[in-house]
């Protein structure tokens, strides 16, 4: 995230090992200043038809091990991380 190399246009979490509002969660806590807007992805595990992603056995109540972090000061944003995904490769179309 700190390569001058790259531009951050959006973090877009998804469920998968543990539920989307707790994968939401993640980003907003570990960065006090994200590099980029927190957008949440798809709230079910891929392929659609796997259950529903809750692997506390593995990845703790959490979803990060145990691992604790303060309370999330950022938010993510209301739009769809599709949408977003969509106007960042629309603003780009040849890269």
């Amino acid at each position: 995230m700190r390569s001058p190399e790259l531009k951050i246009e959006a973090i877009t979490p998804v469920a998968g090992n543990v539920p989307l509002d707790l994968t939401l969660r993640t980003p907003c806590a570990w960065l006090k200043s994200p590099a980029a807007p927190i957008f949440g992805g798809c709230g079910r595990p891929c392929p659609a038809h796997a259950p529903p992603g809750n692997r506390t056995y593995a990845h703790g109540e959490n979803g990060l091990g145990g691992a604790v972090f303060s309370e999330p000061t950022t938010k993510p944003v209301a739009t769809p991380a599709a949408e977003m995904i969509r106007q960042i490769v629309r603003k780009y179309p040849a890269r």
